[in-house]
């Protein structure tokens, strides 16, 4: 149950997380070497991260709620839980290598 409470807690930090992104692309787009398509490909996934956050954020909270009334945890929302917080983890971390691309260009795909 406490891991259902952190993912709840997480998916709410993940919104100002979000948002914040908007300001600090003002600072960034100026500085030399940053182009707008590393940008972009960071906000995009972002955007799916987010979502996915969100998603397991509201398992989570569902889930605690029927924890609450049920007593029990069941089988399947634990499977639910496990795989969505995999794929989350994976879009996340997708999501932060691309956001070091913008500003490190020796973590850059050589074309």
């Amino acid at each position: 149950m406490v891991s259902l409470g952190a993912f709840v807690l997480i998916a709410f930090a993940t919104i100002p997380v979000f948002f914040t992104g908007e300001g600090a692309e003002d600072v960034v787009k100026k500085l030399p070497g940053v182009t707008e398509e590393y940008i972009g490909r960071h906000e995009e996934m972002a955007e799916y991260s987010l979502t996915l956050m969100e998603i397991l954020g509201m398992t989570c909270l569902a889930g605690l709620v029927f924890i609450g009334k049920a007593g029990t945890v069941p089988k399947r929302l634990v499977t639910i839980v496990l795989l969505l917080s995999l794929v989350t983890a994976a879009f996340v971390g997708y999501t932060a290598n691309l956001g070091g691309q913008i500003r490190h260009t020796e973590i850059r795909a050589q074309k």
